[in-house]
């Protein structure tokens, strides 16, 4: 998936406040406060390292697009430097710092970690250095986890503390004598930021090392929360991560010919993908995993014909918080990140 038709007028709106808490794409730690048309960011780990010889971090000013107050203009000394996406607990923004461009995902921080709340299943979407990993991460009450890598059928396993400062998980693999894990003195590999949720939790992973990140939810399923008597209107960020471009477009979730189908506009042409929830993309059922199979759309009758495509991608759906996001791979060897949010229902 990813592409889209990028909207260019601008109003005076104002941003949604909050604090996200998350990572950058790259695989630093991240978090970004949003505060009367004013971005203000921070991100620290390897790159931030290489880049800025610690931290890098910076304010820049919002802008809102004329579609609504989901997409704005990131401008620093008046001129445009990135797009952003905030809506629904989700900011997505790719940052300028220099001559590189750093995309940073968050989640909207709203109460602070205890170390019974992280204790969860979740499923999440590694994009490294590597490629992209769809991985299982078992998170225990006793401070040890388990990790299943579904892409390579490998698994690990290791000790985790919780950071109070910066709000997250700090884990390190291979280690057994979890009473005494101390990520100052024994290192860190990954670090975890869950954000509480009525019905599922949703986190964001960064890689210590640099070489990358993932997004995912707690395993919850989800068909049931969706309304196949409704259409689902979408806003969404599509990010190049291979050549740093960022797009901006709109799509729909709709179930019609007995399946859930999701369609969008992108240079002029319309496409669509056929949608199955709660299924992985080898057709095995895995609560809160959703598969995208991409197909042809058919503008006489609005269906969706996936058949024999092997086109496929695997999506997370949150209905509560009315977004879902997506990593993929196109033909060329391109990834994208595309990230929407439900802006409306007919």
């Amino acid at each position: 998936m990813g592409g889209g038709d990028t909207t260019s007028t601008s109003t005076s709106k104002t941003a949604p406040s909050g604090t996200y808490i998350g990572a950058a794409a790259q695989g630093d730690y991240a978090k970004f406060t949003v505060n009367n048309n004013q971005v203000t960011y921070e991100f620290t780990g390897y790159w931030a390292t290489q880049w800025c010889g610690g931290t890098c971090s910076g304010t820049a000013d919002l802008e809102a697009y004329n579609n609504g107050q989901t997409f704005w203009k990131v401008l620093q000394n008046g001129q445009k430097v990135a797009d952003m996406l905030l809506a629904n607990n989700l900011g997505l923004a790719a940052i300028k710092e220099g001559s590189n461009i750093a995309l940073i995902i968050g989640l909207q921080h709203s109460a602070d970690p205890t170390q019974t709340s992280v204790v969860g299943n979740y499923i999440y979407l590694e994009l490294k250095t590597t490629g992209l990993i769809l991985a299982d991460l078992t998170v225990n009450n006793d401070g040890t986890f388990t990790y299943y890598d579904l892409t390579s059928n490998t698994s690990g396993s290791g000790c985790w503390a919780l950071d109070t400062q910066n709000k997250v998980i700090q884990a390190k693999l291979g280690i057994s004598n979890c009473s005494s894990y101390n990520p100052s003195n024994d290192g860190v590999d990954v670090r975890v930021y869950v954000k509480p949720g009525t019905n599922r939790k949703a986190i964001v992973v960064d890689y210590a090392d640099g070489s990358g990140f993932g997004i995912g939810l707690e395993k919850v399923a989800v068909a049931s929360e969706f309304d196949n008597t409704k259409t689902y209107n979408i806003e969404y960020f599509s990010y190049d991560v291979t050549n740093n471009s960022p797009e901006l477009g709109t799509s729909k979730l709709e179930y019609k010919n007995n399946q859930w189908q999701y369609v969008w506009q992108g240079g002029g042409n319309t496409y669509c993908a056929v949608v199955q929830f709660d299924q992985d993309c080898n057709g095995n059922n895995y609560p809160g995993l959703t598969c995208a199979t991409v197909g042809n759309y058919d503008s006489n009758t609005g269906n969706c014909d996936a058949t024999g495509s092997t086109n496929k991608v695997h999506v997370f759906y949150d209905p509560t918080d009315k977004y879902y996001f997506a990593i993929s791979k196109d033909n060329t060897g391109n990834y994208y990140i595309d990230i929407g949010v439900i802006v409306s229902t007919q």
